[in-house]
C-alpha cells in the first residue's frame, strides 16, 4: 500500500463520527469526581495549612512554582481560595454541561495551578485526571445530556454526531496506563513469595480500617491476587488490539470475530473487582473513581432517542 493510501486510511480512521452520549458519560463522571474531591479537601480543613504559602501560615513552599498562573498572580490566601472556588464553579459547569471545551480547559488550569501550591502530596491518579480534563477540551463533549445541547435545541438529548477521536485517546490512555504500571511493578513483592498485595495492605498510611493483621489467614488469597494483578495488567494490551480489531481497523474478518469474543467483560470485570478491593480497603483517593470513569469510554455510545447500540462501520478499502 502505497503511503498516500495509508495517510488516507488514517485520516477516514480518525475523523469517525459517533454519537456523543460515551463522551457526555464521561464527562459528567469526571466532573463530578473534581468537585467531590475538591469538597473533600475543604470540608477536611486541608486548605490553608497545605496550599497556602509559608509567609501566611501555610506549609505551601514559595520556591516550587511551576503554574504560570501562579507566577502571574502571585501565591497568597485570598488566590489559593480563589483557585479552590474556580474548581468549584467550573467542575460543576462541566457536569451540567455549559461552555463546552472553554470551561474544561480553564477547569483543567485551575486544577493544574491547585496542584502547583503544596509539597508534593498527590498521585499518579492526579495526572490521569488531568489528562481527562484534556480530553474534555479535545472532544465535543456537551453536544448531548447537557445545558448546552438544551440551549441549542431545546432539549437535553441530541443525535448529532462527533467526533471519536477523543474516545479513541482515552482508550488508548487506559492501555497504556495499565501496562506501563504492570511493567513497573518489578519489585521483591512480584515475584516469588508475591506478597505484594499482602504488604500493601500492611501499610498503615493507606489501610482505611486499621490493622489488618488478620490478612495473614488469608494469605495464599493476596498471593494469587497478586499474580492475577499483574498478569492482568501487562497483558492489557490485548484489550487493546481487541479494540483495533472492534473498530474494523484491521479487516472484517478481525472485526467479526472482536464481536464474537468480547474481551472487554472479563478485562473490565476484572479491573471493577480489583479497584473496588481497593477502594474498600485503603485510602487511596480519587485513584479507583478516575480510573473507573475512563472504563465508560470502553463501550460503544447509544444514539439519543435508540435503544440500540452504536457500533462504527468499518473504513471502506482506500
Amino acid at each position: 500500500m502505497s503511503l498516500t493510501r495509508l495517510w488516507a486510511a488514517w485520516v477516514v480512521r480518525w475523523t469517525h463520527r459517533e454519537p456523543a452520549t460515551t463522551l457526555a458519560l464521561f464527562r459528567i463522571a469526571l466532573g463530578s469526581i473534581v468537585l467531590v474531591d475538591i469538597l473533600t479537601v475543604i470540608a477536611a480543613g486541608a486548605v490553608d495549612p497545605l496550599f497556602t504559602p509559608v509567609s501566611e501560615g501555610g506549609f505551601a513552599p514559595a520556591t516550587r512554582y511551576w503554574s504560570p498562573w501562579v507566577e502571574l498572580f502571585g501565591h497568597s490566601t485570598a488566590m489559593t481560595w480563589g483557585v479552590f472556588g474556580s474548581i468549584i464553579a467550573l467542575s460543576s459547569g462541566v457536569i451540567l454541561g455549559i461552555g463546552g471545551r472553554v470551561t474544561a480547559f480553564f477547569l483543567l488550569q485551575a486544577v493544574l495551578t491547585m496542584h502547583a501550591l503544596p509539597i508534593d502530596i498527590g498521585g499518579g491518579y492526579d495526572r490521569l485526571t488531568t489528562n481527562g480534563l484534556w480530553l474534555l477540551v479535545l472532544g465535543e463533549t456537551t453536544a448531548t445530556l447537557s445545558l448546552d445541547c438544551w440551549l441549542r435545541e431545546r432539549r437535553w438529548t441530541s443525535a448529532r454526531p462527533v467526533s471519536a477521536m477523543a474516545r479513541y485517546l482515552g482508550l488508548f490512555q487506559l492501555v497504556v496506563v495499565y501496562v506501563v504500571t504492570g511493567f513497573e511493578k518489578r519489585g521483591p513483592g512480584w515475584s516469588a513469595p508475591y506478597d505484594a498485595v499482602y504488604q500493601s495492605l500492611q501499610r498503615w498510611a493507606y489501610v482505611r480500617f486499621g490493622e489488618l493483621s488478620w490478612l495473614g489467614d488469608l494469605y495464599p488469597a493476596t498471593q494469587f491476587g497478586t499474580v492475577v494483578a499483574w498478569w492482568w495488567e501487562v497483558s492489557f494490551f490485548v484489550l487493546g488490539l481487541w479494540f483495533v480489531a472492534h473498530f474494523g481497523w484491521v479487516g472484517e474478518r478481525a472485526r467479526t470475530l472482536a464481536h464474537r469474543f468480547d474481551l472487554r467483560w472479563p478485562y473490565l470485570g476484572i479491573g471493577i473487582f480489583l479497584h473496588l478491593s481497593l477502594a474498600v480497603l485503603m485510602n487511596l483517593g480519587t485513584f479507583t473513581a478516575v480510573t473507573l470513569a475512563f472504563y465508560v469510554l470502553c463501550f460503544d455510545p447509544i444514539a439519543a432517542g435508540s435503544n440500540t447500540v452504536k457500533v462504527e462501520p468499518s473504513p471502506r478499502r482506500l
